[in-house]
């Protein structure tokens, strides 16, 4: 199938296209598509100008409106490939795309990677808009839980994380679950906002205006009723830290987004177990309704709940400074009795089983994605945001006017030369059958 049907084939999975409509990620080929931008955009525009000396208006402006969009997109790329929770997602990918034609019993696998999808953005249903009178700041946040429903329309088993806001009156704003799109968007915005900012910074006598136009913008996109799902993280912390600075609450929870993607299956199985500091701290009854649907998500490795669980047993006052957030991110471990090398070394564990796994693919473009994932994790794990995209391998990117755009030129970069055509005619294939298959489990 030519490059040509990407559009329609990715539409399908485009789980952030409310929110992400000038880009994606398309998590079924693992290609970028920049779709608002042409060759003219990015002429001459590589990863090492997210950071730079001092720029012009004109300059400013043809970098504010390329740079910003392609950390975001590629941000989505290394979350969703170079983390524990990425390697798994292309582990799941490969035995899904290449199970056996022949043999009917291995088909689950498609079954399995079919409802992964599924599962990254959970449906409308689940996220309800009220009618408050008002939306204005300050947002105010509580949490409450519920069950998935199962296919045959029953209450299930699967707990959900929700959010619900409230204005300063106590009006219920909106509801949101803490979902995988929620981490993922979080992570995503939070490196966008930093390059965004650091654009602005790079300015002369503009910088004041631009300043202010940008932080206003951040308050916009945050305290948007209709996208809480997807700034559900930054505002539980700011919340939680009773914190007037969004720039600051946005770039500390996409950290805490990024531990989360790397935990491993140790790392939920210790804090199921040692939720009696959190309990205490909330006045909550052992096993009374409340820990019981924490403690089973967390046997589910529901990376929402993980999320809530550390955000909320940060200490007071711990966005005071970079060594103190550092601080209250070690308390918050060892407070649901994750051994902090524990979380480390099972980490680097579960990478290496990834890449071991997926070295042995009938897929060329899969095993160099693995190689390049393995070599990006210790980065992408050591390095806060703002990322220095010209130190990890990175794939071109696909344009609107479907040219192929190389943000990293580096000749150390073992993805450079990695052909778009080729890598989506390799894993549509299996995309298709996939799907196909999923749909037709009743």
């Amino acid at each position: 199938m030519p490059l040509s049907e990407f559009r329609k084939t990715s539409a399908r999975w485009n789980c952030l296209k409310k929110v992400d409509t000038l880009g994606l990620f398309d998590f079924c080929t693992n290609i970028i598509s920049l779709d608002s931008l042409e060759h003219y955009h990015v002429s001459n525009l590589t990863s090492t100008d997210t950071k730079g000396a001092q720029l012009n208006f004109p300059d400013y402006e043809r970098h504010a409106k390329a740079l910003p969009l392609i950390a975001h997109e590629y941000t989505h790329f290394l979350d969703a490939t170079a983390t524990v929770w990425g390697m798994n997602r292309l582990t799941l990918m490969q035995k899904a795309y290449e199970c056996p034609a022949n043999n009917e019993k291995d088909f689950y696998h498609m079954k399995v990677f079919y409802d992964h999808n599924k599962r990254l953005k959970f449906p409308a249903y689940y996220t309800t808009l009220e009618k408050a009178s008002h939306t204005e700041q300050p947002w105010e946040c509580g949490v409450t839980s519920g069950v998935e429903f199962t296919a045959d329309g029953k209450p299930g088993k699967r707990p959900i994380a929700f959010i619900r806001f409230y204005n300063s009156d106590g009006e219920g704003i909106t509801r949101t679950p803490i979902s995988m799109v929620s981490l993922l968007e979080n992570s995503a915005m939070a490196e966008e906002f930093e390059v965004r900012f650091g654009l602005v910074n790079r300015l002369g006598t503009e910088k004041v205006v631009e300043e202010n136009l940008l932080e206003k913008s951040l308050v916009e996109y945050l305290y948007n009723p209709e996208l809480a799902e997807y700034s559900v993280c930054a505002l539980l912390l700011a919340d939680r830290q009773n914190c007037q600075d969004l720039r600051l609450a946005l770039y500390c929870s996409g950290l805490i987004s990024r531990l989360v993607l790397n935990a491993t299956p140790e790392v939920f199985k210790a804090a199921a177990k040692n939720l009696d500091n959190y309990l205490i701290r909330y006045g909550l009854e052992r096993n009374g309704p409340q820990h019981k649907n924490i403690k089973y998500a967390l046997k589910l490795d529901n990376h929402g709940m993980l999320f809530y669980l550390l955000t909320m047993q940060l200490p007071d006052n711990c966005l005071a400074g970079p060594e103190r957030f550092l601080a209250g991110l070690a308390e918050s471990f060892v407070s649901l009795g994750i051994p902090i090398k524990m979380y480390i070394d099972s980490a680097q564990q579960s990478i290496k089983n990834s890449e071991a796994i997926l070295k042995s693919s009938k897929s060329l473009h899969l095993r160099l994605l693995a190689q390049a994932a393995a070599l990006n994790f210790d980065k992408l794990a050591r390095w806060p945001n703002p990322l220095t995209f010209s130190d990890f391998h990175l794939p071109p990117s696909l344009l609107g006017d479907f040219s192929q755009y190389q943000f990293n030129i580096s000749t150390d970069n073992i993805l450079k030369d990695v052909d778009l055509d080729k890598l989506y005619e390799d894993l549509v294939a299996g995309q298709l059958r996939m799907e196909e298959f999923g749909d037709a489990c009743l």
